[in-house]
Parts: C-alpha cells; sequence; structure tokens
C-alpha cells in the first residue's frame, strides 16, 4: 500500500479523527519529503528499512532545522508503529532521535514592538473591505494581549468578543481539549470590532489563502526592520509572554500552559531571560 493511501485511509480515520488540517498536512509532508528521498512514491513496507530512514533524515538535516527533522522523523515512525499494530510490516523501526540544540528564546524590545506596530498601522494593502492598516493593528493587537497562536486566533468566530471577552474554543487551540477566556483592553476590543468584515462569521477575515497571511506578516516585519530567520507571529507571542515574565507576571498561566513543571518547561521556549 501506497504510504500517502495508508495516512487517509487508515491513520487519519484511527489516529487524526478531530485533529486539525495542520497534523494531517505534516504527515502528508513528511511522506512527501520521503517521496523526494526515494525518488518514487514510499510504500508502508519502506518503513522497516531503518537504514534508508536514517540516511533521509540525515540528508533532511542538511537543508532544514533540526526541529523540523525531528518532526519529520516522529511522523514516519507514529505512521510505521500503526502499521505495526495492524500487521502491516514485521517490527517496529528502531530510529532514535537527534539531540536538539535548546537556543534562548529571542523577543522583541519595547522600541521594536513600536516600530512592528506602526508598521502594521501603515500597511495600505486592504483585507477585504477592511483597510490595512486597521485590520493589522487590530490583529497584532489581539495576539498581544492574549497571548493565543494565529490560528486559534483567526479561527475566532464574531461572537466570540463579548465586550472585553474573547473565547477562544477548544476545537482551535492545540491539543483541542479546553476552551480558554481572555480579558483584552477596551481599545484592542474596540479595534478588533472594528476590523470585523461586516457580515463574515469570522471575527477577523482573511480573503486569501491562510499562507498568503504569513507572507503578509513577514512583509510587515521587513517593513519595520525587524526580519530574520525564524521571525514570525510565533516571535510576538514570545516577546508578549517575555514582557509578561520581566513584569513578573505568569507567562505559563499567559500562554495558555497547564500549571506545572509542563507549563514551565513550555513556557521557557517563549521568553527571553535577557528581558
Amino acid at each position: 500500500m501506497l504510504l500517502n493511501q495508508f495516512v487517509e485511509t487508515i491513520y487519519r480515520p484511527l489516529r487524526l479523527r478531530q485533529r486539525s488540517a495542520n497534523s494531517v498536512r505534516l504527515h502528508h509532508q513528511a511522506v512527501a519529503r520521503l517521496a523526494e528521498h526515494l525518488e518514487r512514491p514510499p510504500v508502508v513496507a519502506d518503513l522497516v528499512d531503518e537504514l534508508m530512514l536514517a540516511a533521509h533524515l540525515e540528508s533532511r538535516a542538511e537543508r532544514r532545522s533540526p526541529w523540523t527533522v525531528e518532526r519529520e522523523r516522529s511522523s514516519l515512525l507514529a505512521l510505521a508503529r500503526l502499521a505495526w499494530e495492524r500487521g502491516m510490516i514485521p517490527r517496529l523501526p528502531v530510529c532514535p532521535p537527534a539531540p536538539l540544540p535548546l537556543r534562548t528564546p529571542t523577543a522583541w524590545t519595547l522600541d521594536e514592538l513600536g516600530r512592528l506596530f506602526a508598521a502594521a498601522a501603515a500597511e495600505p494593502r486592504p483585507v477585504g473591505p477592511i483597510p490595512g492598516g486597521e485590520f493589522w493593528s487590530a490583529l497584532l493587537s489581539l495576539l498581544w494581549e492574549s497571548g493565543e497562536r494565529i490560528g486559534a486566533v483567526m479561527a475566532a468566530e464574531v461572537g466570540s468578543l463579548r465586550g472585553r471577552e474573547l473565547t477562544i474554543r477548544a476545537e482551535s487551540r492545540k491539543g483541542r481539549r479546553h476552551d480558554r477566556v481572555v480579558a483584552l483592553s477596551q481599545a484592542t476590543a474596540d479595534r478588533v470590532r472594528a476590523a470585523h468584515a461586516p457580515h463574515r462569521l469570522e471575527l477577523l477575515w482573511w480573503p486569501w489563502a491562510r499562507a498568503s497571511l504569513w507572507d503578509a506578516f513577514g512583509g510587515i516585519v521587513r517593513r519595520a526592520g525587524l526580519a530574520g530567520p525564524r521571525v514570525g507571529f510565533q516571535r510576538l507571542r514570545g516577546s508578549a509572554a517575555s514582557w509578561i515574565a520581566a513584569g513578573g507576571g505568569d507567562a505559563p498561566a499567559f500562554l495558555g500552559h497547564a500549571a506545572g513543571s509542563g507549563g514551565k518547561v513550555a513556557a521557557a521556549w517563549y521568553v527571553d531571560p535577557r528581558m
């Protein structure tokens, strides 16, 4: 059986039920990268070839970040585990992870954040019927004050904002288990309402392909003079968490992470200790 077919007909219904479309996409992406290495469509039986998998991941490490390679390794081994459980391959492949470097998170300074928000407010391209500056000012303010991921914020519907309280539904959050209610400033709540496209269900509507949202934000970042490697919406989230921590606040709670050691470890991926 072709590995892509296995993902769609067996793995997706059994392991990815009610998971995000991005989770499905990442598994297909891992299969596509393996196909490039093999120069043919991979089949389920290929998952037993540990030396081939190791060579593939080594080759990927020459072109992609260690975190990308580890994600693809995890996806392929997850597929292998289900195939083994169903008797489609004779054994589980042994392919341990490579060491991942521990990077110090980088947050934007207050001056840099000021430049970012100024560039957003000056965005000339309209977003549907909404002036670009209004849309981007509302979106960045919402991300800054909520500490939520961009996917969850863009999935929020118009009825989720009541007064100054925004409810982020569990279905759109990582883990998909708990709703989260965040209190916004009155200024941000007003900006978001002003940037709502009439007659749209989405609180903030992006009328183009979702990938272009990241491209458009990259343009704002460049105009603010903040371009660099791995600079995206997560940098804004990490900056907000870093300044919460610098002010003595609870960064894990702000990010919506669970209490305890797990939340502290997760927050360590975001909080810049130099702030």
